[in-house]
């Protein structure tokens, strides 16, 4: 058998037990492989235990930087983010800088999150205490949300305790948004030239 290539910890652990096979190599490296075995079994604890450079013990799991992919669930977790199921590690990082803490169930907050699941421009409509207090209504383009279900389900683990979300898509702007927008329809014919410029929102 060929000697193995050794991860950190298999390394320094076949180091410090060598005296038990002094002639590891008329056995095919046996304790060799034993030490990498056990190293592998241990390489995440190793990882952030044991960092490589000049880093303390668990100084990876603090620092969203150096945090391995596999626990930045846990680390979210103490700035207040629950991460959506299916985040990519580089989208899992932009949450928890952007929702955390004191942030979480505010329009930022929300926006970023639904930022995982959205295209293109990623509108998102807010209509704050939506016919009472304690409402919230949620609107997405429909040819920006490619699967609603996982929209709403990343919505839900945004919204406080207590408040009653509404959720919808719509083609491009429904009329209390235009009202919201635009001050008079005077304004409106102004900047949209044509219907098609209006649905669109394409100022011409």
């Amino acid at each position: 058998m060929p000697e193995p290539v050794h991860t950190p910890l298999g390394e320094r652990l076949r180091e410090r037990t060598q005296p038990l096979a002094p002639n590891d190599e008329l056995y095919g490296y046996a304790h060799a492989y034993l030490c990498e075995g056990i190293g592998c079994m241990l390489a995440q604890v190793a990882e952030v235990c044991d960092p490589e450079g000049d880093l303390p013990p668990l100084a990876p799991l603090l620092d969203i930087d150096l945090c391995p992919d596999w626990a930045l669930p846990w680390l979210a977790q103490w700035v207040g983010v629950r991460l959506p199921s299916g985040v990519s590690e580089s989208e899992a990082r932009a949450l928890i800088r952007s929702v955390a803490g004191f942030s979480r169930g505010t329009p930022v907050a929300i926006e970023a999150a639904l930022a995982s699941v959205l295209t293109g421009t990623k509108t998102v409509f807010f209509r704050e205490r939506d016919g009472s207090p304690y409402r919230l209504e949620v609107v997405t383009l429909t040819g920006e949300t490619p699967d609603p279900a996982a929209t709403l389900a990343v919505l839900k683990t945004q919204i406080p305790g207590g408040i009653v979300l509404s959720y919808r898509t719509v083609e491009s702007w429904d009329w209390q948004q235009v009202v919201a927008t635009i001050a008079t329809w005077a304004d409106v014919t102004t900047t949209y030239t044509t219907w098609r410029n209006f649905v669109e929102r394409t100022p011409g």
